[in-house]
């Protein structure tokens, strides 16, 4: 079954969130939550915050010897122009949250969690486990 990509006409969560690293592409700027070096957000210009984009969000896949599996998730931003107009206009919730598992209770359009890389010694040892949750909703 193929997957359709989905993107979305919005914003991106606040700048606080993110550090920049190093790109070896010309033109491309890339920033990874400070939460987990698992997200990062690629752009076009050096200072993509508090305007509006066209977002991809794609899962980057890695492979060992018997299976590919997720490794990244990578929020691709493009300039919105007569092209891309036709894309919904949405909503990126990034969010850190406490317990055994993640959920959502709104209904969104796309749902990525994350364990927060700072825990990875105390998961299984303590009843709450902290996530770091992206969700993609359709405005």
């Amino acid at each position: 079954m193929e997957v359709k990509a989905v993107k979305f006409i919005c914003t991106l969560p606040e700048q606080k969130h993110y550090q920049p690293v190093q790109s070896t592409t010309p033109e491309q700027y890339i920033w990874v939550d400070k939460a987990s070096n698992l997200i990062r957000i690629v752009a076009p210009v050096p200072d993509p915050w508090k305007r509006k984009w066209v977002v991809l969000p794609t899962i980057n896949r890695s492979k060992n010897d018997t299976e590919r599996y997720p490794n990244k998730l990578s929020l691709r931003c493009f300039a919105l122009d007569e092209s891309n107009q036709d894309a919904p206009k949405g909503s990126i919730e990034r969010e850190v949250m406490h317990g055994k598992f993640t959920h959502s209770q709104n209904s969104p359009v796309l749902f990525y969690s994350f364990p927060l890389e700072e825990n990875k010694k105390t998961y299984g040892h303590s009843i709450i486990q902290q996530w770091l949750v992206y969700a993609f909703f359709e405005l």
